[in-house]
């Protein structure tokens, strides 16, 4: 029974409970989305695509009344090319038979496989299209879901619209500032304010702010032609053009965006080598797996899309995917196998993937295009680590390894050497373990390796940028030792152990080489060092001495640090707390190389990051360098001249701002005493004193002679009673 107000009575007539009518009143218009309303239901609702996008539609099979022979032959083909479906479909039609004319079931020249997951089916669709079955036979595979993208094809071609080319100048124009100052920028606010100064000295320079540019900081091009910032939408790209600085779109200005990718959610982005492609991810939502997307920077087009099984963490590996040097290749890690891709079409090389069961990690060479990769023990196969060559797939090393806990694989910037740290496990200690380095020489015949034993834990190892010296952190927490090595042609050398560092745990090579900073860092993950984090020791490895104290320039601290950022040119490195891991105490100081703060910034409220502009390399060829080291003291008599020239002319600045102030004052001085010397001024002051002219006035003029007494000196004598 419904009432006349609108409420009906829950459980009968009688009841007294009333319930409330949800019924929408008339003329209702709902406008809020289910994906606002219901966000996490909404990411689960299933797709129109679900269910077919891991199925491939392989055309070109014979046409046969032999089913049976053809599945068995076709099956041979898909375990070799893409692997074992897990459902396969063959339609089937009656046709006479050509010699009999009987009626027999044959097969219509295509079939449908169904693949595990949507990335097994892709690989698959590379691998079987334009497969060559037999002469008379050629494979054409496509996506089940293709179907709609050429459907949505129109009968006719239209020529696209040519966009105008805008002309944005030259946009490495950072690289011309005359004194070669820096530029950085700063998110702070939680992400909400962004900043961008030039590191000038005596103070820095404000060169852009904005509210709201970025959801999660900002990332550089390896060149520092690039500024990505990151959307719901996507990532949007931009450019430093100054001459718009008076512009009011919010798409011209000091930053000018140049490109815009969209990738719903995004999370990470990387750049190529050579800028030219780059790479979004985002992080599983609700069911949904998380995708990695390929766009080419100088046509905005999509080239790839990967889709990444993430586990339970709903978290995938930054970066997926790894660069070749020359941005000709790329690849990724699969189950027992590595995935390299050629550009600029982005498909599998060779259509094949290299097969190594078992595989925990791999690196390419920062120089050569080689790739690094490791296998554990498995059985009483011992541990391998593998180099290859790409793309002809040579094996150019193997080294075994046996009794393996963990590897890890670093490459020299210059790629002449690859250090790999082999981490055993300590009899009758199950926690305990010790480390050793394996050393390629990658530039000698047949790459020899020499074995260096630590006989300790090694927890960080980094080699020295534009050099040859291998830096690393080991022992236990509280009791850490650096141990730096000299590596050349045919051996390994330590040069010095610096003892006691406490909980050190980072270490920060200068981009020139040479000086380091080791650092202990606050991080999520360490809260239990906690209270040391922060601490620092800057380091000059350029000594040449066996005696540690002659590498230890300064040891300071900047309490609760997060993150340490190297200027590009290697003069000033930036330690920061960062509110994304510590929500207080946030500020960042400027060091110089040898350990002198030279700024300090806290006003800048819950600050997120700092990034440094990157440049681009030198020119100057090695030869053309060591001449420059060595001819180092005639240019460090110009630089102290033009030194001098500057501090000078900030002198003469501060000299002429004083002055300038006091005339200012003396100015306004004479102005308010014309103002008080005028005939209407003397004369409101005497009618307010009776008449009396008080500024005429003046007392006796009665000399007082005051007289001040000092003691000079004081004396004591005995004086004796008897003569008095």
């Amino acid at each position: 029974m419904v009432e006349e107000g609108g409420w009906q009575r829950a459980g009968g007539e009688n009841t007294e409970i009333p319930e409330p009518d949800f019924d929408d009143p008339e003329g209702f218009v709902d406008d809020i989305s289910n994906d606002e309303l219901l966000p996490d239901m909404m990411a689960k609702a299933p797709r129109e695509a679900d269910g077919i996008e891991n199925v491939v539609i392989i055309d070109g099979i014979p046409k046969t009344e032999k089913v049976a022979k053809l599945k068995e032959k076709l099956d041979g083909i898909w375990a070799k090319m893409a692997g074992v479906p897990i459902y396969q479909e063959f339609p089937t039609e009656m046709a006479p038979q050509k010699k009999s004319g009987e009626m027999m079931e044959h097969t219509k020249g295509y079939c449908f496989l169904e693949f595990e997951d949507e990335e097994t089916a892709l690989r698959a669709m590379e691998n079987l299209h334009k497969y060559a079955f037999d002469k008379k036979h050629v494979f054409c595979a496509n996506l089940f879901t293709d179907f709609e993208k050429f459907e949505a094809t129109p009968e006719t071609w239209v020529e696209p619209t040519r966009k105008q080319h805008e002309d944005m100048g030259n946009l490495m124009q950072h690289m011309e500032e005359p004194d070669a100052f820096d530029q950085f920028i700063v998110t702070f606010a939680d992400g909400k304010q962004t900043e961008s100064y030039l590191n000038r000295r005596p103070e820095i320079e404000l060169l852009h702010s904005r509210k709201s540019w970025t959801n999660r900081g900002v990332d550089f091009s390896p060149t520092g032609k690039f500024v990505a910032t990151y959307h719901d939408q996507g990532i949007a790209l931009w450019v430093y053009t100054p001459q718009f600085a008076a512009s009011q779109s919010k798409a011209r200005g000091i930053w000018s965006r140049s490109h815009r990718f969209k990738h719903d959610q995004v999370d990470n982005m990387q750049f190529s080598p050579d800028e030219r492609y780059i790479v979004t991810g985002n992080g599983a939502r609700g069911d949904a797996h998380s995708t990695v997307i390929i766009y080419d920077v100088w046509s905005s087009q999509e080239k790839r899309k990967f889709t990444v099984q993430t586990g339970e963490t709903g978290h995938m590996e930054w970066p997926h995917l790894k660069w070749s040097a020359d941005s000709r290749y790329f690849a990724r890690q699969t189950e027992d196998t590595i995935s390299v891709y050629e550009l600029p079409a982005c498909g599998l090389l060779d259509k094949r993937s290299v097969k190594c069961p078992g595989v925990r990690g791999f690196s390419w060479s920062p120089k050569d295009n080689y790739i690094a990769y490791w296998v554990p023990e498995q059985g009483e196969a011992p541990a391998r680590v593998t180099i290859i060559s790409v793309p002809r797939r040579h094996e150019i090393r193997v080294k075994n390894l046996y009794n393996v806990h963990n590897i890890e694989m670093a490459w020299q910037d210059q790629g002449a050497y690859l250090a790999v740290r082999v981490d055993r496990p300590v009899k009758g200690k199950r926690s305990s373990h010790v480390s050793s380095f394996e050393i390629f020489h990658m530039k000698e015949k047949e790459v020899p390796v020499d074995t260096v034993e630590v006989k300790d834990m090694v927890t960080r190892f980094m080699w020295e940028p534009k050099g040859n010296k291998l830096c690393t952190l080991h022992g236990e927490p509280g009791r850490v030792n650096c141990t730096i090595y000299n590596v050349v042609q045919g051996k390994v050398t330590a040069l010095v152990t610096i003892p006691d560092l406490r909980s050190i745990d980072c270490i920060f090579w200068s981009p020139a080489g040479q000086y380091c900073v080791l650092a202990q860092l606050l991080n999520l993950q360490q809260n239990k060092f906690q209270q040391g984090a922060g601490c620092m020791m800057f380091l000059d490895a350029g000594v040449g001495s066996s005696n540690p104290a002659d590498y230890k320039l300064v040891a300071t601290e900047h309490p609760y640090a997060t993150d340490v950022e190297w200027d590009p040119t290697g003069r000033f490195v930036c330690t920061y707390v960062s509110a994304w891991i510590r929500p207080n105490d946030n500020e960042y100081q400027i060091w110089s190389f040898l350990g002198r703060r030279v700024r300090k910034e806290s006003s800048l409220n819950r600050l997120v990051q700092f990034v440094w502009r990157p440049r681009l390399p030198t020119l100057f060829t090695d030869k053309e360098l060591k001449k420059v080291k060595k001819d180092m003291k005639h240019y460090s008599r110009q630089f102290e001249i033009k030194d001098r020239a500057f501090f000078s002319n900030q002198n003469k600045e501060e000299v002429e701002k004083r002055r300038q102030i006091i005339a200012n004052f003396a100015q306004f001085r004479q102005a308010r005493l014309a103002q008080f010397n005028t005939p209407e001024a003397i004369a409101t002051r005497k009618a307010l004193r009776d008449g009396l002219d008080q500024d005429e006035h003046h007392a006796d003029d009665t000399e007082v002679e005051t007289v001040f007494e000092r003691l000079i000196k004081e004396e004591e004598a005995v004086v004796d009673p008897a003569a008095i």
